[in-house]
């Protein structure tokens, strides 16, 4: 009988007892060298560790520590024995090792309940914390990792109290100061803490926020204790709270650097100047040459600063001998190269040695750009100098300009003899010319005839002669010729050769070979991305072309109505006609504003910064503001309106949480391209279907089908394209912008809705709608103010501020017509002072535009917030202006206005919002 038995058939009792607990329970024995043999587990220990009794036998049936992660392992037994010596209750908290080879962390809590000489016996407890310990090592590396992040991008921040004079550091290394800092600034005055130098604006920091200033900064050098260095700061201070300001600090030495650097370039390119013949000043990020420096006088060149184009390149290839030369001079100091050469680390770009012909000689010279980085704009700036070296260029040897190339080898031929022998080759190449004297004309015969490409071998066998080396040095001073081959791989190379004479008497000739596969892939790359370039540039010129032209003609069409239909009015007498032509310019004024309203939604869904305003809506309210619309533009064209809403009548619509006017959108566009494109006494069809109401999410289906003209079967794929327009609605003139459809899908998606269209030319078109939005459980709040109940703004007194007199008079004559008194002021300071001046609760509300002279609207509205007076902080300002993107709305909010209104001014908006606002 094992002891485990023995010891259970003694306590059968405490066996019972264990096993009806659900958390994990032992019962060990402990021996003095810190092993410990189990007697019994109870099921919850298994089910922690996801195991059985019967796999665990490995371990229990030996030292049950074998089972700890070896991390844990020694410092477990070194306190187990702790605990049985002084005996104290055992705490810890280890890995235990699983079936599968992996570790969960298990918190272990034991007491002795028994001892004899041989062992003790300990009844313990294990609690399954490894969730706990996970999250635990989750928020010790994010918190890690933001303090890595903040030391490395050296900023500090700390919290200033200006009434205690103490500095609270919050975030990154401290320099070596304390955390928190006493007496400050005065603790830093003549300590070298702050450079000698920065000391007056560094100390006038402290002096701006003594007098309460909402944010100030400079640029100073502050000692880093731990670095024991001075590094250049930019330090900022915010107000939060009163007597409170935060303060940050980043390391702009690097910055301050690039400034010294650039500095130091612009010093030194005096010195260099004097031993180039031409320099170039070049701003690479802006295409231009800013300045030209030369010893020779122009010849009717242009003068800078001018655009950086292919001229100038042009300019200084063109008298290169070499082509290869030429080639490699474009691709090192053509703008984009060095820009890239700049991204790489790059500061000095050269070509060390090439040929020019200027006037009738043929001189070496070479080339360098140094580059340098503008402060503050960050303009790349490149500093070019071309330099004579034809004197240094003839007195060395030969095998000394070798050494500047990188080539596969270097080969000597006596022009004489037409003998080729080897100087030196890379390790590993082939075709190489033979290290002893041999026959030119045999070598290339048995080393490169065989591996040159058949469309090569008339041009090897015409060009690459001893004679045909020495031809072509005599006329240009270089010989250079490129040939293709092919490896086993199948894939083509390309060679290029080189010779010079090696001296005066042009008996030796240096012939030098190198591999320019690369540089010819990568410039047939370079072509390839250029070529798709100006293909993309060619098809955006055409997009933008198109898009002017038939925004010209759409904006034409309803402005000439209206300018048309204006001229009429002023001549006529006929108050029934008059009235006719007004309806009429209302009219097309709202296709011209649904055509700038279409235009700029497209513009910023493009640009991504279109956003949906969810608030909780009454959907039936909204469906049906929507069937009220249809049904008027129906029974225009005398179109049956056939409508399918069952579950209108049942009352089953539920409050959701949707944009209602962007909803609204999206129906009007369907229904009414429905209308348009159906012929008089045709139908129009809308369906309501609920699908679900499950897990808080409203799933309805709507389909709107037409008996109109429909659409061919290639323009359907189209139907969402912006400014798609089919371009045949026999039944209407008005065609549209073409962004409708657009716009409609982009919406539909980002409210994660679908949208299908199904067409048949002359038969019709059904669109089908699955959208989907949150149920909003609150209660819905109908409002207390009715679209037409405004008699309650009968006395009331506005100020309006507006700087464009029709604007204002249009305003004006809105408001007087319910009985509101109106004060105009020209712009917002003019508006400011009307306010301050007159007394408390004068005025009941402020119609303020955004932009005006003098003082803007956002600029007045901080002004009024910030007054000492309580109707200043309760009395409505409500924004009226063109300024109608999100953004405007935003500032509008943040400056402390209470609604916005989009001009032109609806009217009936404007005394709704007005009287909601004004009851309040």
């Amino acid at each position: 009988m094992t002891t485990e038995d023995k010891y259970l058939n003694s306590h059968t009792s405490i066996q019972a007892l264990i096993d009806q607990i659900p958390n994990g329970v032992g019962i060990y024995h402990v021996y003095p060298d810190g092993n410990v043999k189990q007697i019994y587990n109870n099921e919850g220990y298994y089910k922690i560790i996801e195991s059985s009794r019967m796999k665990r036998k490995q371990y229990e049936e030996f030292n049950v520590l074998l089972a700890v992660h070896p991390e844990e392992r020694e410092d477990c037994k070194r306190q187990l024995i702790q605990a049985v010596k002084e005996e104290q209750q055992f705490n810890f908290e280890m890995r235990i090792c699983k079936d599968d080879g992996s570790y969960k962390w298990i918190a272990m809590k034991a007491d002795i309940v028994e001892k004899n000489e041989e062992y003790v016996t300990m009844y313990a407890s294990l609690s399954d914390i490894d969730q706990l310990k996970t999250m635990q090592q989750e928020l010790e590396q994010n918190q890690a990792e933001i303090q890595i992040a903040t030391d490395r991008a050296g900023i500090l921040y700390w919290i200033y109290e200006t009434d205690k004079h103490r500095t609270v550091i919050t975030r990154g290394k401290g320099y070596g100061y304390d955390t928190v800092i006493e007496n400050v600034p005065e603790v830093f005055r003549g300590t070298g803490d702050v450079y000698p130098e920065d000391e007056i604006k560094y100390f006038g920091l402290f002096e701006k926020m003594q007098s309460g200033v909402e944010f100030c900064e400079t640029d100073a050098r502050v000692f880093n204790q731990l670095l024991k260095q001075y590094q250049w700061q930019h330090i900022t201070f915010s107000k939060i709270s009163e007597n409170r300001y935060v303060g940050s600090s980043l390391d702009i030495t690097e910055r301050k650097r690039v400034e010294q650097k650039y500095n130091g370039e612009i010093m030194i390119r005096q010195e260099l100047l004097q031993d180039s013949i031409i320099s170039y000043k070049l701003n690479l990020s802006k295409k231009i040459v800013e300045e030209k420096i030369t010893k020779y006088p122009d010849k009717g060149g242009r003068k800078a600063p001018f655009e950086l184009t292919d001229d100038l390149w042009k300019w200084g290839t063109a008298m290169i001998v070499d082509e290869e030369d030429r080639k490699l001079f474009q691709s090192k100091f053509e703008a984009k190269a060095l820009l890239d050469a700049w991204d790489r680390g790059e500061t000095s770009v050269e070509l060390s040695a090439f040929r020019m012909k200027i006037g009738d000689r043929i001189k070496w010279y070479t080339a360098r750009v140094l580059l340098v980085q503008r402060p503050y704009s960050g303009d790349i700036i490149g500093i070019t100098y071309t330099n004579d070296i034809d004197i240094r260029m003839n007195n060395e040897l030969g095998t000394k300009r070798v050494l500047l190339e990188e080539m596969e080898f270097v080969a000597l031929i006596n022009s004489d003899t037409e003998k080729i022998r080897l100087i030196s080759a890379r390790e590993g190449e082939s075709c190489i010319p033979p290290l002893e004297e041999g026959d030119f004309l045999e070598y290339r015969r048995k080393r490169i005839e065989p591996i040159v490409l058949p469309e090569d071998l008339d041009k090897i066998r015409q060009q690459y002669t001893v004679s045909g080396i020495r031809q072509e040095l005599d006329q240009k001073g270089i010989f250079s010729l490129t040939y293709r081959g092919m490896d086993y791989a199948n894939k083509i190379w390309r060679k290029r050769l080189r010779a010079f004479y090696l001296d005066a008497e042009h008996q030796h000739i240096i012939l030098l070979r190198n591999d320019v596969t690369d540089i010819y892939n990568e410039e047939l790359r370079q072509q390839e991305i250029l070529q798709k370039a100006l293909d993309d540039s060619r098809e955006a010129n055409r997009l933008k072309t198109d898009f002017l032209s038939r925004m010209s003609h759409d904006m034409r069409t309803p402005m000439n109505g209206i300018l048309g239909l204006t001229q009429l009015s002023k001549e006529e007498n006929d108050i029934e006609v008059m009235k006719d032509y007004l309806n009429q310019i209302e009219l097309s004024g709202k296709v011209l504003l649904d055509l700038i309203n279409d235009t700029l939604d497209m513009n910023k869904i493009d640009s991504g910064n279109l956003k949906l305003n969810l608030l909780p809506m009454n959907s039936e309210a909204v469906f049906s503001n929507v069937i009220t619309n249809a049904r008027i533009m129906a029974a225009e064209k005398g179109i049956e309106l056939k409508l399918d809403l069952p579950d209108i009548a049942h009352g089953e619509w539920k409050p959701v949480i949707a944009d209602a006017s962007r909803l609204e959108q999206i129906f009007f566009n369907i229904i009414s391209n429905a209308i348009k494109f159906t012929p008089n006494q045709g139908t129009v069809e809308i369906i309501f279907k609920n699908l679900s109401t499950d897990s808080g999410i409203v799933r309805d289906k709507y389909i709107i089908r037409d008996s109109g003209i429909g659409m061919k079967p290639e323009f359907v794929p189209h139907l969402f394209d912006a400014f798609a327009q089919e371009n045949r609605n026999p039944y209407g003139k008005d065609q549209g912008s073409g962004l409708g459809m657009s716009i409609v899908k982009q919406l539909v998606e980002m409210m994660n809705g679908s949208i299908q269209v199904t067409s048949e030319l002359n038969k019709g078109t059904e669109v089908t709608l699955i959208m989907q939005y949150p149920i909003y459980e609150g209660k819905m709040d109908a409002g207390d103010i009715s679209k037409e109940d405004f008699e309650g703004l009968a006395g009331k007194h506005i100020l309006l501020c507006e700087d464009h007199p029709l604007n204002a008079r249009i305003a004006t004559k809105l408001l007087e017509k319910k009985n509101i008194k109106v004060d105009v002021a020209e712009n917002g300071k003019i508006g400011l002072d009307q306010f301050e001046t007159l007394g408390e609760g004068y005025y009941d509300c402020i119609l303020m535009d955004v932009r005006m002279p003098v003082m803007d609207g956002l600029e007045a509205t901080r002004a009024i917030r910030s007054l000492d007076r309580k109707d200043a902080k309760n009395i409505p300002i409500i924004a009226m202006t063109a300024n109608a993107f999100d953004d405007d709305v935003k500032q509008c909010m943040e400056a402390g206005m209470n609604a916005h209104m989009a001009k032109p001014i609806d009217a009936q908006k404007m005394y709704q919002i007005l009287a909601e606002y004004m009851k309040r």
